[in-house]
């Protein structure tokens, strides 16, 4: 189990804390102050920060040296969301912008050289799709995403092999909407090779997750084997799904509610896979979802929150044989002023059926002192829309964002 976290509490230093970048010192005299990414090399000596001064989405990004404290001289301009070191931290990935906003480069600087000797790793023609890039969980690639809301395409650079350039998972012929993870999965006789989690809406509407040996892709696709991990359901959509070294994680919305499953990569895609495991909360309406995670960690780092709940920092310990269903270790809650207490409030599930039958979902949240005999005033709110969920989150009331909608 993970010991030694430090506590955590406003006002009061921390033994051996280092801030590395300082917000408020940052922002002194500058008419807007935003930062729009942060990354820190593996050996942890070196930080790359982005700030945008005008309020228009558009980073400085800059560099320091965390064993001096000095900020290096290398500065790149009018960088979108989105860095990243190569594993090996000489050199840094970053995204740009066309004159419409849309993200369309991914490019290349090394450390020490001049900006306009930056490389364009790929750029995206196409105004109809989007582009984005990460480091792949167990850093041994760079993995590209481009998409629109209808079909995508994923381009993969292995960092040991970077003159044989980017390769293909899926093309965009296709039409499949999808994401690509490519891992090394280890067999029952110890034996790692190299394999590709998809994670997909081929003859799956709600999506599912599928094991690819890379060696497939060359061929046609009609002609490819897919090993199923998660089967598509209708009652289940699956929203994406990663790995560690020990377990692939699954992001899932299931009963309406946002959760996490992990199930060990021991036997994955074979008759001997494990089954799921789900973290085990207390409340019936919640919404949880993976905030981090490190490769070789031993645990998944969760955000959580519910109508009565303010936000919350969990660690989930990985199952293992010993501990089957794993454990939840509260980290950090969002403290609550003015004497409020979550045991006032009850939240339920309940459901109306629509005149075709469609069951449809409705929280129901009251104070615990009010009786349920239809003599209590409520008020009805509802949204749904771009397929976006109204998902249980805590808020103050008299905001909109108490109900889970948003603030516009």
């Amino acid at each position: 189990m993970p010991t030694g976290l430090p506590a955590v509490e406003v006002g009061v230093e921390i033994p051996g804390e280092e801030i590395l970048l300082d917000g408020n010192v940052e922002a002194a005299g500058k008419p807007f102050f935003a930062v729009g990414g942060a990354a820190v090399t593996i050996d942890g000596n070196l930080y790359a920060y982005a700030v945008d001064n005008a309020g228009d989405e558009r980073f400085t990004l800059r560099f320091k040296d965390l064993r001096t404290g000095d900020v290096l001289p290398d500065v790149i301009e009018n960088v979108f969301y989105g860095i990243s070191f190569s594993p090996d931290g000489s050199r840094i990935f970053y995204t740009v912008v066309d004159d419409s906003w849309r993200p369309y480069q991914v490019k290349s600087h090394v450390l020490g050289t001049a900006v306009s000797e930056d490389e364009v790793i790929y750029q995206e023609d196409d105004v109809a799709m989007w582009l984005g890039f990460e480091l792949s969980a167990d850093r041994r690639h760079l993995v590209l995403s481009i998409g629109c809301s209808e079909f995508s395409e994923t381009r993969l650079l292995r960092f040991d092999a970077l003159d044989a350039g980017l390769s293909t998972v899926i093309s965009r012929e296709e039409r499949i909407l999808y994401e690509a993870e490519p891992f090394l999965l280890t067999d029952a006789a110890g034996t790692p090779s190299e394999a590709i989690l998809v994670t997909h809406n081929k003859d799956a509407i709600n999506s599912m997750v599928s094991l690819v040996d890379p060696a497939e892709l060359a061929k046609p696709l009609a002609e490819q084997h897919w090993t199923t991990v998660v089967e598509h359901s209708d009652q289940v959509r699956v929203n994406g799904a990663g790995v560690t070294s020990t377990h692939l994680v699954v992001s899932v919305r299931k009963d309406t509610i946002e959760r996490v499953q992990v199930l060990p990569l021991a036997g994955l895609g074979t008759p001997e896979q494990g089954a799921p495991v789900e973290p085990a909360f207390d409340e019936e309406l919640y919404t949880a979802g993976v905030a981090g995670s490190d490769y070789e960690a031993p645990v998944i780092r969760m955000g959580y929150t519910s109508y009565f709940t303010p936000s919350r920092v969990y660690d989930f310990v990985l199952p293992t044989p010993e501990q089957p269903a794993g454990e939840l270790l509260l980290r950090k809650e969002s403290p609550v002023l003015g004497g409020y207490s979550a045991a006032d409030y009850v939240a339920t599930r309940e459901w109306a059926v629509a005149a075709d039958g469609t069951r449809i979902p409705l929280s129901v949240l009251r104070h615990a002192s009010v009786t349920q005999d239809s003599t209590a005033a409520g008020l009805v709110y509802g949204y749904g829309s771009y397929e976006m969920s109204m998902d249980p989150a805590f808020g103050i009331p008299g905001c909109p964002c108490w109900t889970g909608a948003s603030c516009l």
